[in-house]
C-alpha cells in the first residue's frame, strides 16, 4: 500500500493512501489559531504561506512508497509565536488513536474509537499514531533536541443539517494538530528537524519504527547491558543510615547464592537539605565518600540519588543563593511543592521547594562541581529524579540568560551532567521527561512509584499500563524501568507473635474458626518468599504468580492442621469469598517452586518445634 501527500491548491495538504484519506484540510496555525494568510505560493513539492509578518515554508522530501517527510521553515518571522502547529485541526479519519507519555506514569497508551468519544482533547508528546484504511500512520519529528512536539487529538459532537426542517442529526469529528513549542524565544529564521509520515501494517510495528529512528538521530545511549541494582528507597526510604548500610551489605554477602546485582543505590535522605547535597548528616556523618567506599568493598558499583533540580527553602544554597533559583513572572518564585502540612517529604523541615535557575552560570557551575565530586568520592550509578521540574515554559518564567527554550536549557544541564559523571557511569532518570533525555540517559523510570493498592497513581495497574503504552521506546530510547514490585503478607504467614496472620490466628484460636469449603486461596510461608527472591531477580521480565498452589479449599486445610496442631478448635463451614488461587507453571520453569499450601504450613510449625517432624 502506497502513502501520499498531496499539494492542494487551496493552500492545504492531505495525507491519505491507497484506500482512504487519514487527514484532510491541513494548514498551518498559531497559539491556536488558523493563520491567517495574505497570500500562498506553491508549485508540486512545497507551499509557502505568507502572513505580512512572516513566511512559513513547507517542503516534501523523502517521498518513498510507505512514507514521506514535510519540512517546515520560518522566514522574516516577525509574530511572537509560543505554538506553531505545522498542521492545526485537520480533520482525521481513523478508527483509534495511540497516546504517547510526556514522562513517568503519564497517561499513554491505545484509545479506541469508543474510547475517544469520552475525551475532548487527547495530549500525545513527540509522537502519535492513528489506525485505520488497512493500517497504521504513524507521525512524529525525526529529532527533538529544541523544541517540544505535542499532538492534540480533539473530538467534538457536531449538529449536521439534513433538511430546512430544523432537524438535525449528531456527527462526532476528530481532528489532528501537530505543534512545536518555540515559547515565545522570537526567532525569525528557524529550520525545524523533518515530521515524517510513515504507513505500516501494524501499529506496533510504526511505534518502533518511529522510536528506532528518533533515538538514533538523537544519539541514544544503548551500549549499556541491563542490569539489576539493589535500592535503599522501598523498605527503608529515608531513614536509611550507615548502621543499615552496614546490615545490608552484610546481609547480601552472607546470602548462599548471592544475586546478581551491579549496583547498590542510596536513596533521598542523606543530605540536610534538597540542594546541599555534597554536606553530611546524622544519617551519615562519615559522609559519603565513606559510604561509597564500603560498597566498592563489598563488590558493587556504588549508586547514588539526586533532585537535580530540587532546592529547599531551609538550604545553605537558598540561603546563599537566592538568585540561582527560577521565578515566575511576577517575580515570585517557582514552587512545585509546597511543603507546609503534615507529613514533610522525607521527613525535612523545608516547608517549600524551588527550582533550581540552570541558565545562571554559577548554579550550572555549582552542579557541574556537585556531580564530579559524586563521581571523585567513588559513585559509579546516578539516578536523578523529579527531573520535570527543570521543564519549565520559557514564556512563563524568569530566567538569568534568557533566549532559549525549556528544551534547549534542559538538555545542556543534560549534557553538563554526562560531562561530570563520565561516560562510563550508569544514569537512570526519573520523573523526567521521555524525549528530552534521549542520548544522556542510560535507563528511564517509566511508571509511577509503585505501591500495595492496585489502583491508582501508585500500584500495579499505573505500573502494568505505562509498560504496555510505552515498550515500544525500551532500547530504541534507552532502557525503561517499570519500578520494584512489592509483595504483601496479607496472604503470607509466619510464626510471628506481633503480625496477624492465617498461621498465628489458628494457632492463638480457642473455641471456633470460620471458613469456607469453596474458597480456595494460595497462603504461603514467608520463609519460601524470601529464599525464592533470589531466583526471581533473574527472571525475564513479565507477569507471574508467585506463591504456594492448592487444590484443597482453606476450610479443609484448617480441618487437616488444626488436627495436626492437636488443637481442640470449631471449623465452621461459611458461603465462599473471591478466591485467590495461582497456578505457578510459568515461574516454576525457571526454578522458582513452593511447597503446596498445607505442605507449606507443616514446614512452618516443623521449623518452629509447634509439631513434630512429619514423614512426608
Amino acid at each position: 500500500m502506497e502513502l501520499h501527500c498531496t499539494l492542494e491548491k487551496d493552500g492545504s495538504f492531505t495525507v491519505g493512501s491507497t484506500t482512504g484519506e487519514y487527514l484532510r484540510y491541513c494548514y498551518p496555525g498559531v497559539d491556536g489559531h488558523a493563520l491567517r494568510v495574505l497570500h500562498v505560493e506553491q508549485n508540486e513539492d512545497s507551499i509557502l504561506w505568507d502572513t505580512g509578518r512572516g513566511r512559513i515554508g513547507c517542503r516534501v522530501e523523502n517521498r518513498e512508497k510507505d512514507s514521506f517527510e514535510l519540512v517546515f521553515f520560518l522566514e522574516d518571522c516577525r509574530m511572537d509565536i509560543h505554538t506553531l502547529y505545522l498542521m492545526y485541526q485537520a480533520d482525521l479519519t481513523a478508527e483509534g488513536f495511540y497516546q504517547a507519555a510526556e514522562g513517568m506514569g503519564k497517561d499513554t497508551g491505545y484509545l479506541a474509537k469508543e474510547s475517544l468519544s469520552g475525551k475532548h482533547t487527547v495530549m500525545s508528546y513527540g509522537l502519535c499514531s492513528v489506525n485505520g484504511n488497512g493500517g497504521a500512520l504513524t507521525i512524529y519529528q525525526t529529532a527533538q533536541e529544541h523544541y517540544q512536539t505535542v499532538f492534540e487529538l480533539r473530538t467534538e459532537r457536531k449538529n449536521q443539517y439534513t433538511d430546512g426542517s430544523g432537524q438535525r442529526n449528531e456527527m462526532q469529528q476528530r481532528q489532528l494538530s501537530c505543534g512545536i513549542r518555540m515559547e515565545n524565544t522570537g526567532r525569525q529564521n528557524e529550520k525545524f528537524a523533518s515530521v515524517k509520515f510513515l504507513y505500516t501494517r501494524t501499529m506496533e510495528e510504526g511505534l518502533e519504527r518511529a522510536a528506532k529512528e528518533i533515538g538514533e538521530n538523537m544519539s541514544a545511549r544503548l551500549a549499556a547491558p541491563p542490569a539489576y541494582h539493589w535500592c535503599s528507597w522501598y523498605y527503608c526510604y529515608h531513614n536509611f543510615d550507615t548502621a543499615q548500610l552496614a546490615e545490608y551489605l552484610q546481609g547480601l554477602q552472607e546470602m548462599k547464592d548471592r544475586p546478581d546485582l551491579k549496583y547498590f543505590q542510596i536513596d533521598a535522605g542523606y543530605f540536610p537539605s534538597a540542594g546541599d547535597w555534597l554536606e553530611v548528616n546524622e544519617r551519615f556523618p562519615e559522609g559519603l565518600r565513606s559510604a561509597f567506599a564500603r560498597i566498592r568493598e563489598a563488590g558493587y558499583v556504588p549508586g547514588i540519588w539526586v533532585g537535580a533540580f530540587m532546592v529547599g527553602n531551609r538550604s545553605r544554597l537558598y540561603r546563599e543563593h537566592p538568585d540561582w533559583i527560577l521565578y515566575d513572572l511576577a517575580g515570585n518564585p517557582i514552587r512545585p511543592w509546597i511543603t507546609d502540612n503534615e507529613p514533610k517529604p522525607w521527613g525535612y523541615q523545608d516547608e517549600e521547594y524551588y527550582c533550581l535557575d540552570t541558565s545562571h552560570p554559577d548554579a550550572m557551575a555549582y552542579m557541574r562541581h556537585v556531580f564530579t565530586t559524586l563521581r571523585e568520592w567513588g559513585a559509579g550509578m546516578f539516578k536523578t529524579d523529579f527531573m520535570l521540574w527543570g521543564l519549565q515554559d520559557s514564556s512563563r518564567v524568569k530566567r538569568h540568560t534568557p533566549g532559549k527554550t525549556s528544551v534547549e536549557y534542559f538538555r545542556e544541564f543534560l549534557q553538563m551532567i554526562r560531562e561530570s559523571i563520565g561516560e562510563e557511569s550508569y544514569w537512570l532518570g526519573c520523573i523526567a521527561p521521555f524525549i528530552p533525555f534521549v542520548g544522556y540517559a542510560d535507563a528511564m523510570r517509566i511508571a509511577g512509584d509503585v505501591g500495595s493498592a492496585w489502583n491508582g497513581e501508585f500500584g500495579p495497574q499505573n505500573m502494568m499500563r505505562c509498560l504496555t503504552g510505552n515498550n515500544y521506546i525500551n532500547h530504541n530510547y534507552f532502557q525503561t524501568d517499570p519500578d520494584a514490585v512489592m509483595l504483601r503478607a496479607e496472604w503470607m504467614y509466619d510464626y510471628y507473635l506481633k503480625k496477624s496472620n492465617y498461621f498465628m490466628n489458628i494457632l492463638n484460636a480457642k473455641e471456633r474458626v470460620s471458613f469456607s469449603s469453596g474458597q480456595f486461596r494460595g497462603i504461603t510461608y514467608l520463609k519460601e518468599v524470601a529464599e525464592n527472591m533470589e531466583k526471581v531477580i533473574t527472571l525475564p521480565g513479565g507477569i507471574y504468580n508467585f506463591g504456594s498452589e492448592t487444590t484443597k479449599s482453606m476450610y479443609d486445610i484448617t480441618q487437616e492442621f488444626i488436627a495436626l496442631l492437636g488443637k481442640k478448635v470449631k471449623v465452621e463451614d461459611i458461603p465462599a469469598g473471591h478466591n485467590l488461587w495461582m497456578n505457578c507453571d510459568k515461574a516454576k520453569k525457571y526454578g522458582v517452586t513452593f511447597r503446596t499450601v498445607m505442605d507449606g504450613l507443616i514446614q512452618c510449625a516443623e521449623d518452629y518445634n509447634l509439631i513434630e517432624r512429619q514423614n512426608r
